[in-house]
């Protein structure tokens, strides 16, 4: 069998459902399986003296995201865990009551895996609720991820 020349259709890198997070000060994170959910729930206004709605309008605004980090990542613990030093040949990763003040991770992904169309989600006052680590053969190194915001916004670029 011939050798595959670089950069043909079938030596590059195939990607579905997957991007990356930009986590500012602890740098970039590769994600898959990314899943955000926007949600609100209805508030249900009533008239005095009346079992009618009178209006329904929109309440609790919630933000979630949930997907797996490719691979044990120094800059995702940091981020989980809120304290980092430098500990002799390495990185100490403790623990924090409090997470970082200001964390607004942007999430990038591409539309049909086209690079030249990619779209990004901002979060605002994100925090990291939960990273278990799972140690399979298969899918060895992949740390799940819960995170909360107050608020999103999403740029895209057609």
């Amino acid at each position: 069998m011939p050798l595959i020349p670089v950069n043909s259709t079938g030596s590059q890198r195939v990607t579905f459902n997957n991007g990356y997070m930009d986590f500012g000060t602890f740098g970039i994170v590769t994600l898959d399986n990314v899943k955000i959910e926007i949600s609100v729930s209805d508030k249900q206004l009533r008239v005095l003296n009346s079992i009618k709605v009178a209006a329904i309008k929109r309440s609790t605004f919630t933000v979630k995201i949930t997907g797996k980090v490719k691979s044990f990542n120094k800059e995702a613990f940091c981020d989980f865990f809120g304290a980092s030093s430098v500990d002799g040949s390495g990185t100490l990763i403790s623990f924090k009551d409090g997470q970082q003040a200001t964390l607004a991770p942007v999430f990038t992904q591409y539309v049909n895996d086209d690079v030249t169309k990619p779209w990004q989600c901002q979060f605002t006052n994100a925090v990291i609720l939960s990273m278990p680590i799972s140690a399979s053969i298969e899918n060895y190194g992949e740390v799940d991820f819960e995170m909360i915001a107050t608020d999103i916004n999403i740029f895209d670029v057609e």
